[in-house]
């Protein structure tokens, strides 16, 4: 496959799952809520795990790229988002008080959990975790695995003890990076001859 070619399938299970995530969250109450709340958030690190690429590439490029794909949108949409807001409260005579612009912009500099991008930072830093932990094992796919279910390990020391949300939602990470490394572990070339006979075109 061509380097920076689309994957049509891989494009359509994220408007499929974009389209969930919207319903699911405009019908709380719902009985498909709690179904569909279960699976759709590593859904899409999965699928970011299929298209991710960790050869051949230095780490100082490496983060460049995910620092553009990742935190400089996150960075815009929330200064957006807190711009829009303003605006909407404006338009319905709804005051703001001195701080509004002030904690949206702080609000939008931690990411954490603010709004639907929230959803960004934490990608950045399973790509991030993900590429060291390879790059550690000396890129074997296998012993990666074993690095990964290590930081997942950590994530729920972390998260039972600790419980604070991290800034960039780095704890997310912590447990994201497992549902990364599979997305990354069945498009491996290293498993291509598992894979290639399940993804033939019939």
């Amino acid at each position: 496959m061509p380097e920076g070619k689309r994957i049509q399938y891989i494009d359509v299970a994220k408007f499929l799952g974009i389209l969930i995530v919207t319903f699911s969250h405009g019908y709380k109450e719902c009985i498909a809520t709690c179904f569909i709340f279960s699976f759709h958030i590593p859904l899409f690190f999965f699928l970011n795990g299929m298209t991710l690429k960790l050869d051949g590439i230095r780490f100082a490029d490496f983060l460049v790229k995910k620092l553009k794909g990742y935190i400089v949108p996150a960075f815009g949409l929330g200064l957006f988002s807190v711009i829009l807001d303003a605006i909407i409260r404006t338009s319905v005579h709804i005051a703001l008080d001195d701080t509004f612009f002030l904690r949206g912009i702080a609000f939008t500099i931690n990411q954490i959990r603010f709004l639907s991008i929230w959803f960004l930072p934490a990608v950045f830093f399973c790509d991030i975790f993900l590429f060291g932990i390879y790059r550690a094992c000396k890129n074997r796919i296998f012993l990666t695995g074993l690095g990964v279910l290590a930081l997942l390990g950590f994530g729920i020391v972390y998260n039972k003890y600790y419980k604070a949300p991290l800034f960039w939602n780095m704890d997310t990470a912590f447990f994201a990076t497992t549902f990364t490394y599979f997305g990354y572990l069945l498009t491996s070339k290293k498993l291509a001859r598992v894979y290639e006979p399940l993804m033939r075109t019939r």
